[in-house]
Order: structure tokens, then C-alpha cells, then sequence
């Protein structure tokens, strides 16, 4: 990420690998694929101090998360909290460590909610609406895969939405791996439009969470409850 020519390459590469796995018809020019390319870097300069491993020192399990808040609230997945317990520890790209709490789970959707306890204020970014998505879209997957290393920043991934399910599930072909869990999925105007699920051997099989599903159990995420049952297709809950 230091060296901005490489930065720009690898992004580049990501962009070809889409193109490869879902064809798009028609030819791109060269200005559109720069002007994709500079938003793409604006959007992860603004999101990437925002993204966090979400984890706790007495479990194995390790996932990620996004900050939606000034005050601290984290979007993840139900079984990333699941797995590692009430009292958390959220650690920023910087290294820095803050204690957190997981709040409520809609286990049913995989949508989980968390909140850092010390008083601060922290980066954040906007809330956006998955239901206007269109197949096709463009968007990007950050997240902390195998677990947080301070040598890095949360690495960028790429891709397309290719299908919604009747469940709420969105559907890209973003590469993810163990660790990813609970990270966000951008638009390209740099708003979350859900969060990492399940994740499979095949890239266009990984499962994001919609943000819809998270606006419709607000009221009783934000109160701590926790109910359905984890249904997980392509990853193990007990290993985020």
C-alpha cells in the first residue's frame, strides 16, 4: 500500500479478474476505467481507518467489522459475535486496541451489531441502501482475511453483484477468505451496502449480508437481542 504505482497496478489486476469471471458486454474506455480506478482509491482512503477486527483474547475466533458511528457502533455478522463472546476486542488498522460489546444477533440473516465502550469519537462510514442495488453493479470488499496483521492495511477486493436472494443475501464475486467475516461491501460512492457472510472456495459464491436486513432489525439489535438460527452455507460459524 506504501508504494502507490504498485497500489494502483493491484487494482488494476482485481479490476481484470471481475471483467474475466462476469464479462461485461460492450467495451470499457480507457477514461472510464481511470475514472473508476480514482474512485475506488477515494473510497478506500475514507473506509479502510473505519474497518476492524473484531475478536476476543480468550477465543479462537477472529472476524471483521465496520464502524457506522462517530460514537463506535460496528456492523458484523451474527456469527463473528457469536463466536467470540460479549466483551470484545476491536483493534483499528493502526494497531490500536479498544474494548468492545456485542449487542444484538438476528441469527436467521447472519446480521450482527457491536458497539465499542470507551468514549471517543472514530472513524465511520455512511449507511447505504442495498435495495437500490442492479445487478452488475460495481463494488468493493474490505475486510481483515486471516485474522488482523499490523503490517497491512485491510486489503482491497474488486468485483460485481451478480444475484440477490429472497432472503436478503447478496451475492458478488469479490474474493473473501477466513477472517473477512463480518467486513463491509461498498458501492462505489463509498457506502456500505452489506456485510461478508459466508464465504466459499468459489469467489461468486460468497454471501454478503444486504444492509436492508440490518435497517429492518434495528430496533431490536440496537436492544441486545438475540434470536434465529445460524444457517451458514460456505463457512464455518465457529471460524469467522
Amino acid at each position: 500500500m506504501k508504494n502507490s504505482g504498485r497500489y494502483r497496478f493491484s487494482l488494476w489486476l482485481l479490476a481484470c479478474a471481475s471483467i474475466t469471471l462476469h464479462p461485461i458486454h460492450g467495451e470499457e474506455s480507457l477514461a472510464t476505467l481511470k475514472a473508476r480506478e480514482q474512485r475506488v482509491q477515494e473510497l478506500v482512503a475514507k473506509a479502510q481507518p473505519a474497518v476492524v477486527c473484531v475478536t476476543n483474547k480468550a477465543a479462537a475466533g477472529t472476524g471483521s467489522g465496520v464502524i457506522v458511528t462517530k460514537e463506535g457502533l460496528i456492523l458484523t455478522a451474527a456469527h463473528v459475535t457469536q463466536a467470540t463472546g460479549k466483551a470484545l476486542d476491536i483493534i483499528f488498522p493502526d494497531g490500536r486496541h479498544v474494548k468492545g460489546t456485542a449487542l444484538g444477533a438476528n441469527c436467521g440473516s447472519d446480521a450482527g451489531l457491536a458497539k465499542i465502550d470507551e468514549p471517543g469519537e472514530y472513524p465511520f462510514v455512511e449507511m447505504g441502501d442495498s435495495n437500490l442495488l442492479k445487478l452488475g453493479d460495481w463494488c468493493v470488499a474490505l475486510g481483515h482475511p486471516g485474522g488482523f496483521k499490523l503490517e497491512r492495511k485491510p486489503p482491497v477486493r474488486l468485483g460485481r453483484i451478480w444475484q440477490r436472494d429472497p432472503e436478503g443475501g447478496i451475492f458478488s464475486d469479490c474474493t473473501l477468505i477466513g477472517g473477512d467475516s463480518g467486513g463491509p461491501l461498498f458501492d462505489l460512492d463509498g457506502k456500505v451496502i452489506g456485510i461478508h457472510s459466508s464465504i466459499n472456495a468459489a469467489a461468486e459464491h460468497n454471501r454478503h449480508i444486504a444492509l436492508d436486513s440490518f435497517k429492518g432489525d434495528w430496533t431490536d439489535l440496537m436492544a441486545s437481542k438475540i434470536w434465529g438460527d445460524l444457517r451458514m452455507s460456505g463457512s464455518d460459524p465457529k471460524r469467522p
